[in-house]
């Protein structure tokens, strides 16, 4: 994780291997302007002398979310979150399914590990903030 002093946002640095990885991560730089999918702000390719795919890496700058994965927050409530909250996080994730769907995306995998919290009020609905990840 890269942090900084100067209001900008912290980044961390994913790594993608894989013959797909460099198809999967332009996926990632375009579908990230939706306020409700994780941010990527460029890709680093890591190419090997090998002319093979899948040894190439793909390095993705990503936007960090500093309360970790839904799971996570879910996991440490000592109670369960009032029905407001559950439905702004539901309404959140879905706005970002839609727009998936509209961009002929199929997220395989959603799930409370793959959604990010960036803000979580516990008693304000409209100061919580998830995303969607992969």
């Amino acid at each position: 994780m890269v942090t900084n002093k100067k209001n900008r946002p912290e980044i961390i640095l994913l790594k993608i291997d894989g013959a797909r990885s460099k198809k999967e991560a332009s996926f990632y730089v375009d579908l990230s302007r939706h306020p409700h999918i994780v941010r990527t702000y460029g890709i680093v390719h890591e190419e090997n002398d090998d002319e093979d795919d899948e040894n190439n890496a793909v390095m993705l700058l990503q936007e960090h979310a500093p309360m970790g994965s839904l799971y996570d927050v879910l996991q440490e409530q000592r109670k369960a979150p009032n029905e407001n909250i559950l439905i702004e996080i539901f309404l959140q994730i879905l706005d970002a399914m839609i727009f998936l769907a509209f961009n002929n995306v199929v997220h395989a995998d959603l799930a409370c590990r793959n959604v990010l919290v960036f803000r979580l009020d516990e008693n304000d609905p409209e100061n919580i903030i998830v995303k969607i990840t992969d």
